[in-house]
């Protein structure tokens, strides 16, 4: 959670993994890996409670996506598309973690994020490496 507070995202991220793979998994696990994957410099009690739902749904496509269920971790991220489709970061995530499959996976992903905010500056496009 520190990494996260500190916005060393990949880096807490790669931590989260090893819940995903001994599959240990909490709604508090799921809201904080959430808040790394949207990119949310915050500890889980500082978030505020209409994001709780966001950040459980990004946590938990995550997790799934961590623990290797690629067909589950592809609903769950449609699921999350679908109930919060305006969420920043949110498709720049899943586009990070389709890296390992070639950036013709991840480019879809990395283009919805740029319709949704394009004014940001999206950050490098290098893959967050194995969980």
């Amino acid at each position: 959670m520190l990494l996260t507070r500190l916005g060393r995202f990949p880096e807490a991220l790669r931590v989260y993994s090893a819940f995903a793979e001994h599959r240990l998994s909490s709604p508090e696990l799921f809201a904080a890996i959430g808040l790394a994957a949207l990119r949310m410099p915050l500890l889980p009690k500082d978030a505020s409670a209409d994001q709780q739902a966001l950040l459980t749904s990004a946590g938990d496509a995550t997790y799934k996506f961590m623990e290797g269920d690629q067909r589950a971790a592809q609903q769950a991220f449609n699921n999350l598309f679908e109930r919060f489709p305006t969420a920043r970061n949110a498709h720049y995530h899943y586009g990070t973690l389709l890296l390992a499959f070639g950036p013709e996976a991840a480019a879809p992903q990395f283009k919805k994020e740029l319709e949704i905010a394009p004014n940001i500056q999206m950050h490098s496009f290098r893959s967050p490496g194995r969980f």
